[in-house]
């Protein structure tokens, strides 16, 4: 398997957030949003073999799989984790792909579902988390939102979204309101809606998260 980058930190963002993890960020993304922090991964033109990083694999077992996204690679994750055999993995994924062969659920402990709205994509192309639909297959899971309104008004129609969203998939906002994680946005390093994200969890009662590793090192790799 190749990989962008693989390196041990602290997971900065959502329900594990400043606890230390392997962080295995994947290549190529089938989305493009236009604030995205990790664009280096979409074409990146070298990649690390799986075999330069071996060490890193076994020394440390609580793994955050990333990306890109990581649901392009379904059957070389789970032949990394049965070849590794990590004692705790996370996934981040935008929800855009489906999980092909249900035991693959099994290998993975937490779910981090990032759904992202056409609107915030460079093409407009199509962000539907149809993963969701398969929520009652994960041992456990969250549905992390990055929060894109920085007006009233906004935040309004955020809201719409949000709700218009969940019902699409048969999901009651009421019974995954525990599972819901709001994340701000940043412009490079700087927090441009921090205040806003806050208090939009706030008002309706969801958990918020901090970007932990843009917050102590902004804009750096490997960290």
């Amino acid at each position: 398997m190749k990989f962008v980058e693989v390196f041990y930190s602290i997971q900065g963002e959502g329900k594990t957030a400043g606890q230390p993890r392997l962080i295995l960020r994947v290549p190529e993304c089938n989305l493009k949003c236009k604030w995205c922090d990790t664009k280096y991964s979409w074409s990146p033109k070298e990649l690390i073999d799986e075999s330069e990083v071996a060490d890193l694999l076994r020394k440390y077992p609580f793994w955050m799989i990333t990306g890109g996204e990581p649901l392009l690679y379904q059957q070389e994750i789970q032949d990394l984790i049965v070849k590794y055999e990590p004692l705790w993995i996370e996934l981040e994924t935008s929800g855009t792909h489906l999980v092909h062969n249900e035991a693959f659920f099994d290998f993975i402990d937490l779910w981090n579902i990032s759904p992202k709205r056409v609107e915030d994509q460079l093409d407009g192309r199509s962000t539907a988390p149809v993963l969701l639909t398969q929520v009652d297959n994960m041992t456990d899971y969250i549905i992390k939102f990055p929060y894109t309104a920085k007006t009233e008004e906004e935040a309004n129609v955020y809201s719409s979204y949000l709700s218009t969203l969940l019902f699409s998939y048969d999901i009651s906002l009421v019974t995954v309101r525990d599972r819901i994680w709001v994340m701000p946005l940043t412009d490079l390093d700087t927090f441009t809606n921090e205040k806003e994200a806050w208090n939009f969890a706030l008002n309706h009662g969801f958990n918020y998260t901090d970007r932990l590793h843009l917050r102590v090192w902004g804009i750096k790799r490997g960290v």
